[in-house]
């Protein structure tokens, strides 16, 4: 064997050794880490906790999952209209009695304050499509009142007064602005229902002189006791009652006039009296037309009778001649 020859075996033996050890030492080394993935956080819900004190009653209760409103079904348009009966308030209202301040009377000044803002929030047409039309004046004035305690109710009339006022604070915090009162007389009869509202229709102004023929639709609230403008006979104002109803707006409308037949009967009736009474004033131009020829004709006779006329014999001789 040639020398050569024995180098080139040496160099390929020592190759395959290198080459072996580099595979050996690349399979041992570990895998590159990979890139951690992102984690979403999850929110849990869990059960509302309180903290409670001696009396059983709540410290600091936990706010509830961030981020996670309560989905809060709409109600049917029916039960949007009902106002919540079992709220405390509506129990501490004095009925009969004038409207109570927050000092005279903390529960009936809340009610007052949250059937303004309950109502100012409600659409006028959907008040209108579920309010009740057939509760007489009388039912409102009598005992029989409180079973349509906080009923919604409508009625038509005439609106004689509107004048603005100043709303609660509670009722300011909500959003309410100006309340009106009203005072609205039902056909046929004597005495007013007292209305408050929030918004006036278009054209509309408070504090005016008004006349106008409305329907409103309102929560009965109490049997208001008011001073009214009838002096006694001692020198004070009269008390009288209305009952109180709490709406949103009222909205004029067409006054009630007679059927059909005796509207036709008023204007034949009109168009009879008219006619006649045309007839008349011809008649009496034409009389004052004679009148006046028949005159013109008097005194042109009347003025050839006093000049001197001709003597219709002609100039004749005396007889005696």
């Amino acid at each position: 064997m040639s020398i050569v020859s024995i180098l080139r075996s040496s160099f390929c033996l020592v190759g395959a050794i290198l080459a072996f050890a580099i595979s050996t030492h690349l399979r041992a080394e570990p895998d590159a880490p990979k890139k951690p993935e992102p984690q979403v956080e999850t929110l849990t819900v869990m059960p509302k906790a309180e903290v409670t004190g001696a009396n059983n009653t709540s410290l600091h209760p936990l706010p509830t999952t961030p981020n996670v409103p309560p989905v809060i079904p709409e109600l049917p348009e029916d039960q949007r209209v009902l106002v919540d009966r079992d709220l405390e308030w509506f129990r501490k209202v004095e009925d009969p009695g004038k409207i109570r301040s927050e000092d005279e009377n903390p529960g009936e000044y809340q009610a007052y304050s949250y059937l303004i803002s309950f109502a100012s929030k409600l659409d006028p047409k959907l008040m209108g499509k579920y309010s009740n039309p057939k509760v007489p004046y009388a039912n409102l004035v009598h005992d029989i009142r409180q079973d349509y305690y906080l009923d919604l109710l409508h009625f038509e009339g005439r609106l004689r007064m509107l004048t603005s006022m100043k709303p609660t604070k509670l009722s300011q915090n909500s959003g309410v602005k100006t309340v009106y009162e009203g005072w609205l007389f039902p056909a046929k009869v004597y005495n007013p229902i007292c209305i408050l509202l929030t918004e006036l229709p278009p054209g509309i102004e408070a504090d005016q002189p008004i006349n106008k023929w409305v329907k409103f639709d309102g929560y009965s609230f109490k049997l208001m006791q008011y001073e009214s403008g009838e002096m006694k006979g001692n020198g004070r104002y009269q008390w009288r009652i209305a009952p109180l109803l709490i709406g949103k707006t009222f909205e004029v409308i067409p006054e009630p006039g007679l059927d059909e037949d005796a509207r036709t009967f008023s204007t034949s009736f009109v168009a009879l009296v008219a006619g006649g009474l045309t007839a008349f004033v011809v008649i009496a131009i034409i009389i004052a037309l004679w009148f006046v020829r028949s005159d013109r004709r008097i005194r042109s006779k009347l003025a050839n009778v006093t000049q001197p006329e001709a003597n219709p014999f002609g100039d004749t001789k005396p007889l005696s001649e």
